[in-house]
């Protein structure tokens, strides 16, 4: 089983490739909220997930 760490590694490297174009669509918010349950990240982790990438870019 693998650690939840990389898991939030894994999760985070999907959601900079979704904000490679600075633009989130609602198919890519629904793949990645899906994504988010799969890895059981939860919801405020994901939002400081996309906060942190997308101010590094």
């Amino acid at each position: 089983m693998k650690s939840e760490s990389t898991y939030h590694y894994q999760f985070g490297a999907v959601v900079k490739i979704t904000l490679r174009d600075g633009e989130v669509s609602e198919e890519e918010k629904t793949f990645l909220d899906h994504l988010a349950k799969v890895l059981g990240i939860s919801q405020e982790e994901m939002i400081t997930s996309c906060k942190t990438i997308s101010t590094i870019h």
